[in-house]
């Protein structure tokens, strides 16, 4: 039985279609039809309702679809890049697939590798001596081809691609400067003419407490650092020396 009324305070109308199936089991579906005329919606629903008794009141079954292995896609991850990454990101990209990727997944189906498959990679790169930041980098490039692959209907879903959590470096202690080197360090960057006292509390001071590795960033120490009275025991009050450090020439006149 097919019935449409219009639709209660908005514009349009409703089908109501109500039959038996075959085995007895009563159905009753209410939709919208996609016309806007009343006999247009009864002709709508007489073909639903025939379309229902024909498949048993059952949705039709959605033809499975065919997910393409890791390699089989390559191909087409790799024309995406071309058109929306610079050419060194797009070398950097070949690079890992060729020579890591590939190897690994290339004759995995998309929708086989899981966080299992992912964790074993992680663990076979350690293995291999490839640093945590390196095998980041192999994830990354991992993560953009299967959210394209979702995006581009090749896969329902993607894995979540865990990477290492990688820390602040953090100079050691031991990196730091002793006493003595600092005295070292100060006179030997004094400039001619002007008192060591005076010299000990400029900017050399400052240079005095860095770490020995100019390019990390240092922590504060107050048992190291010569400077530790001049700006107070708190960390709020540390400077953190950032970049490479320069250190005083002997031979150049100090300018304040």
């Amino acid at each position: 039985m097919v019935k449409v009324r219009q639709r209660k305070g908005r514009k349009g109308w409703q089908v109501d279609i109500l039959l038996r199936l075959p085995d007895g089991t009563r159905l009753r579906e209410r939709v919208k039809p996609p016309v806007s005329t009343y006999s247009g919606a009864l002709r709508w629903g007489q073909q639903r309702e025939a379309t229902l008794l024909s498949q048993g009141g059952r949705k039709p079954v959605a033809a499975a679809r065919e997910v393409p292995t890791l390699g089989d896609f390559v191909e087409q991850f790799m024309a995406y890049s071309k058109t929306n990454n610079k050419p060194s990101t797009v070398h950097a990209k070949e690079w890992l697939l060729r020579v890591h990727l590939v190897p690994a997944f290339g004759a995995m189906r998309l929708d086989a590798i899981g966080p299992e498959e992912l964790e074993r990679y992680k663990a076979a790169k350690l293995d291999e001596g490839y640093e945590k930041k390196s095998i980041n980098n192999h994830l990354t490039a991992l993560r953009k081809l299967l959210n394209l692959a979702v995006e581009w209907n090749k896969l329902d879903r993607a894995p979540k691609v865990r990477a290492f959590k990688l820390g602040r470096n953090i100079v050691e202690e031991d990196e730091y400067l002793t006493f003595e080197e600092s005295e070292r360090f100060l006179r030997a960057g004094r400039p001619s003419g002007r008192p060591f006292s005076s010299w000990r509390s400029g900017p050399a001071s400052d240079l005095a407490s860095c770490s020995r590795s100019s390019g990390r960033t240092s922590t504060w120490s107050p048992a190291r650092s010569l400077c530790a009275g001049r700006y107070g025991e708190t960390r709020k009050a540390h400077r953190r020396a950032a970049g490479p450090v320069r250190c005083p020439s002997p031979t150049r006149p100090w300018r304040p």
